[in-house]
């Protein structure tokens, strides 16, 4: 296993090794889905959520979720991420923006990439739709 206490970019590059099979490692889709799942932070945090959103759209080392994958390339997509904009539009079907859970779960996900405003917005949409969780969040 690899070293656990490492930056989001050496996270990132070890996905990338993994997902593309290169610098001596095997190509190893689910190893590449993990630990780009890991780049919570830093400069990479939005290519390696745009990566988890393309590697579950196709069903590469995860089984295919359409919806979170709508979900991962949403979020990347705005923040500016060229090539989620474009699969976005291959999934956008899978989510419903105008559910209050939906919101609730992109206020969770803005959240976890630092964006507060937006993960705010997104909670307090589903909180007025009457979504629970949201409220006590």
């Amino acid at each position: 296993m690899e070293d656990l206490m490492m930056s989001s970019e050496e996270a990132y590059e070890l996905a990338m090794n993994y997902y593309h099979g290169t610098n001596g490692y095997e190509k190893d889709l689910e190893a590449a889905f993990y630990w780009f799942a890991c780049v919570l932070d830093g400069d990479f945090r939005i290519d390696a959520l745009a990566q988890t959103g393309h590697m579950l759209a196709l069903g590469e080392g995860r089984e295919q979720d359409l919806e979170q994958a709508a979900f991962d390339l949403f979020v990347a997509a705005d923040q500016g991420h060229e090539l989620a904009k474009k699969e976005f539009e291959s999934v956008k079907n899978f989510i419903d923006f105008d559910s209050a859970k939906v919101q609730r779960r992109l206020g969770v996900q803005y959240s976890s990439i630092g964006e507060q405003k937006k993960a705010i917005d997104w909670l307090t949409k589903a909180a007025e739709q009457g979504d629970e969780i949201a409220q006590e969040i």
